[in-house]
């Protein structure tokens, strides 16, 4: 199916169980919704959220019936990497 201007219409459902953003932690993300030509709408259920996502002519419209504010997640620690060997024949 295509919408108007040609472009192909997505329909999408996704289940995440962790969802870090922006230094929050959202569990048991739900998300079912669609792309197309003029933008995207999904529907969206968590611990902390559920409602409605649109973004449609630049315009983010969020209409939500829960939300309560994810605790912040400590930044994970940076990985050392391992110094690499040279091996030398022995002379």
């Amino acid at each position: 199916m295509t919408a108007a201007g040609g472009a192909v219409a997505i329909d999408l459902d996704v289940k995440i169980g962790a969802l870090d953003v922006y230094g929050k932690r959202i569990n048991e993300v739900s998300m079912r919704g669609a792309v197309d030509a003029a933008g995207w709408s999904v529907m969206l259920t968590a611990r902390e959220l559920a409602g409605n996502l649109s973004h449609r002519s630049g315009q983010l419209i969020a209409r939500l019936t829960h939300l309560q504010v994810p605790k912040t997640i400590p930044a994970p620690s940076p990985r050392r990497s391992a110094s690499p060997r040279i091996s030398r024949p022995s002379t």
